[in-house]
């Protein structure tokens, strides 16, 4: 029986993995997610968002969107959450290609692919998060706990609601 659960547990994230390269294969930003870009984030962050590829930008605006249906916090502060949580991406940006490579190693390896910092696709999978963090620091004007969730986003510990709803969405879109 418990074979047949890591079976069934291992065919859904299976097909999870497929529908995320799909969605990322025919990424396009509409008129509606300009307008939603423009809505919440400043023209400075306009900008380092535009950076990103298409693929993350369409992930970011869906995190942002999920995030938004939360009463649990403040919904201005989770969108720009959400649409500045993987702004870290463009300092290594990875192609969709790469990306599923990473993906497959980091599963396959349980992680311990990680050790491998030298490697450009390595750095920029993993290190995106602390990417963002310094770049948004640096820029300035974010409560010290928003910093903190760009950073932490992909780290497995409990938090604030916000940063539970952070990593639920991050894993959902």
């Amino acid at each position: 029986m418990l074979f047949f659960m890591h079976f069934l547990k291992r065919r859904k994230l299976m097909f999870y993995r497929i529908k995320q390269f799909t969605l990322a294969l025919t990424a396009k930003i509409n008129k509606e997610d300009q307008a939603f870009i423009n809505q919440y984030l400043d023209r400075e962050e306009q900008k380092l968002f535009a950076l990103l590829k298409v693929y993350e930008q369409k992930h970011a605006i869906r995190v942002a969107q999920g995030m938004a249906t939360s009463f649990e916090c403040d919904k201005e502060e989770m969108i720009r959450l959400g649409l500045l949580h993987d702004i870290g991406k463009i300092q290594e940006p990875l192609s969709i290609i790469e990306k599923s490579i990473m993906v497959l190693l980091h599963h396959l390896t349980r992680g311990n692919i990680k050790k491998l910092q030298s490697f450009k696709m390595i750095r920029g999978y993993y290190n995106h998060p602390q990417y963002g963090y310094e770049l948004l620091k640096k820029k300035g004007g974010y409560a010290p706990s928003f910093l903190e969730n760009i950073r932490d986003h992909h780290l497995a510990k409990g938090g604030s609601k916000c940063f539970s709803l952070l990593q639920e969405w991050d894993d959902k879109a």
